[in-house]
């Protein structure tokens, strides 16, 4: 997959032609005018932040991809790139396949969220995790707690500030 350099205007016209997307119809998605589209599309002006985040989305790239005025070359179909993920992920120890999806996700929360609604389990349960780890802080710090080794005590206090 190759980045293209380019500026923004030239990105989001780029994008927008190869979906086959009207400027009027993005102008009406986005709740601006036609004359607005353009200027982006030309460099005469640029979309603001707040309008980033809904041109990503009707435009399936990235937000860093308008911001840097770069578009990603030969963006492989979604079938396509999870067949290759799945052959792949059979030879990556799960961690590291793991650690690796992190550093590339943009929308490290957008994406639990989907995960937990395909999963039917509550994104709130993330929430209920930092309360435990505000609890077992309070715990800890009041002496209730007690550990057989330093490297344990360590441990625990690590895996408890990683929570919050």
């Amino acid at each position: 997959m190759g980045i293209i350099d380019m500026s923004v205007g030239s990105a989001l016209k780029d994008r927008r032609i190869s979906l086959n997307v009207k400027q009027e119809d993005l102008a009406e998605q986005m709740g601006v005018t036609v004359q607005t589209v353009s200027k982006w599309e030309r460099d005469l002006t640029e979309p603001k932040a707040s309008q980033v985040c809904k041109l990503s989305k009707i435009l399936k790239i990235t937000e860093k991809e308008i911001c840097r005025g770069a578009a990603t070359s030969d963006k492989s179909d979604p079938f396509e790139f999870v067949r290759k993920v799945s052959i792949l992920m059979k030879e990556i120890p799960h961690t590291e396949l793991l650690v690796g999806m992190q550093e590339f996700i943009d929308d490290e929360e957008g994406f639990l969220k989907m995960l937990a609604n395909i999963s039917n389990s509550p994104f709130e349960l993330f929430a209920k995790q930092d309360e435990n780890a505000e609890l077992f802080l309070d715990m800890y710090e009041n002496g209730k707690i007690k550990f057989d080794s330093k490297e344990e005590e360590t441990a625990f206090l690590s895996s408890v500030f990683k929570k919050k």
